[in-house]
C-alpha cells in the first residue's frame, strides 16, 4: 500500500499555474501574533485563494539577520503557521492546502545591512500551486505503477491501516505541495519516501523524519516530514504506535 502521487504535466510557466506573492505582513519583535493590520491583508489574500479553489498554498515565513539564526528559523516558522492558523479558521480553508516553512534570513530579497532592507526582508511569501490537471493517487484496490520491496508500511502498535490510509489523504495536498515545489525547478524528480511517524495516546503525532528517501531532496524531505507532525488520529490506548509509511512521487508526461 503506497500511496503514489503522479502529475500529469508540469505547472506551466504561463498563466496561473504557478504563482509566487509576497505579502507584507509586519509583527512586533519577537512575536508571531497576526495583529488587525495584518488581518485585513489576510482576508485580501483569502479573496486571491477564492479564484484558486483547487491549489495547495505554501506559506514561508522570512526575516532579517538580526539575533542567532536558530531563533529567526523558528521565528520564522511559527509566524508562517500564525498565518495558516488565521486563514484556516477565520476563512473556513482547509488546513490540507497548506504548507507553513520557516526561512528565517536565509532568502533575503533586500540588503539587510540598511533599516530599509531588513523590513522588506521581514515577510511573508505565498507561492500558490496548481497543476494543469489533477494529481492521480492510487486507492484502496488500485496498484500503484510498481510494488517494490519497502511499499507496504510497517506498524507497531493497534491501530487499523486503512484509518492510516485515510488520515494520510486528507493531507494529500500538502504532501502534494511540498513536491511540487521542488518539481517546478527539477522536472524529472522523482522517488520513494519512508515516512517514519510516532502517534501518542492522544492521537497526536510527537515524532516524524525520513526513514529512508530514494528523492535525495532534503528541502522536499523535510517539508513532508512537517506536514506529517500536522496529522491527528482518534486517541488510543495501545500508544505509543510506531509506523513506516511509504510515499511515491513521480512526474508523468500527458
Amino acid at each position: 500500500m503506497t500511496e503514489s502521487f503522479r502529475f500529469l504535466g508540469m505547472p506551466q510557466k504561463q498563466g496561473p499555474s504557478l504563482l509566487t506573492k509576497s505579502v507584507s505582513i509586519y509583527f512586533g519583535s519577537g512575536l508571531f501574533a497576526v495583529d488587525p493590520n495584518a488581518r485585513k491583508v489576510l482576508d485580501g489574500f483569502a479573496q486571491t485563494l477564492g479564484v484558486f479553489q483547487n491549489a495547495y498554498v505554501q506559506v514561508e515565513g522570512n526575516t532579517d539577520n538580526v539575533g542567532a539564526r536558530p531563533a529567526n528559523v523558528t521565528l520564522s516558522k511559527q509566524r508562517a503557521e500564525a498565518v495558516v492558523s488565521y486563514l484556516v479558521e477565520r476563512h473556513r480553508l482547509d488546513r490540507g492546502r497548506f504548507v507553513a516553512v520557516g526561512n528565517g534570513p536565509d532568502r533575503p530579497v533586500a540588503d539587510n545591512r540598511t533599516a530599509e532592507g531588513r523590513e522588506l526582508n521581514r515577510r511573508t511569501d505565498f507561492k500558490i500551486i496548481k497543476n494543469a490537471a489533477a494529481a492521480a493517487i492510487a486507492g484502496p484496490g488500485e496498484a500503484p505503477a510498481a510494488d517494490p520491496k519497502g511499499s507496504e508500511p510497517t506498524i507497531s502498535g493497534d491501530i487499523d491501516r486503512r484509518l492510516i490510509q485515510s488520515v494520510i489523504r486528507q493531507h494529500v495536498a500538502a504532501y502534494r505541495a511540498c513536491y511540487t515545489a521542488a518539481l517546478a525547478k527539477l522536472p524529472n524528480l522523482s522517488g520513494k519516501v519512508m515516512l517514519r511517524f510516532t502517534i501518542d495516546a492522544k492521537g497526536m503525532v510527537t515524532e516524524s523524519a525520513i526513514a529512508s528517501s530514494t528523492m535525495a531532496n532534503p528541502a522536499v524531505e523535510n517539508c513532508l516530514a512537517l506536514v506529517a507532525r500536522r496529522m491527528k488520529f482518534p486517541p488510543s490506548p495501545g500508544a505509543p504506535i510506531h509506523i513506516n509509511y511509504p510515499l511515491l512521487f513521480q512526474p508523468e508526461t500527458p
